[in-house]
């Protein structure tokens, strides 16, 4: 990578601006996209998501995510649960996504003996992933 290259991707601080304060615009991860040439947060396709934030739950295999942009957020979406979450950025987007996903088990726990066929088939595939810890 040329150092004019490396002019585009790494922001000097303005003179009289203090290292603490955080700078705008660029961020760590932020790479041109091929079509615009206008920085945008580098995006994963997918990830493994390994944990839940709910205490009461533990994930008995990883859950594959897939990312988009939607607007000016994020979509977290896992497909073997049907549930997705946003966010403004992608740490925002998992957390809304573990978080849906606790709900959904514990709304689904609680209204078992009412669920129709799909949301049964949704509950054994969740039982089979998630492990309440007592």
């Amino acid at each position: 990578m040329s150092a004019a290259s490396l002019n585009v991707l790494i922001k000097p601080l303005d003179e009289g601006r203090s290292e603490d304060e955080p700078l705008e615009g660029l961020l760590p991860f932020e790479l041109p996209t091929a079509e615009t040439g206008i920085m945008s947060p580098a995006l994963p396709k997918t990830m493994l998501l390994g944990a839940l934030r709910d205490a009461r739950l533990r994930l008995l295999e990883p859950l594959t995510i897939t990312f988009e942009h939607e607007d000016n957020n994020i979509v977290a979406y896992c497909e073997e649960l049907e549930e997705f979450g946003f966010g403004t950025h992608l740490t925002e987007a998992i957390a809304d996504l573990q978080a849906a996903i606790g709900e959904l088990y514990f709304t689904l726990k609680e209204e078992n003996d009412r669920l129709a066929s799909n949301l049964r088939r949704l509950w054994d595939n969740l039982c089979q992933k998630i492990k309440e810890i007592p």
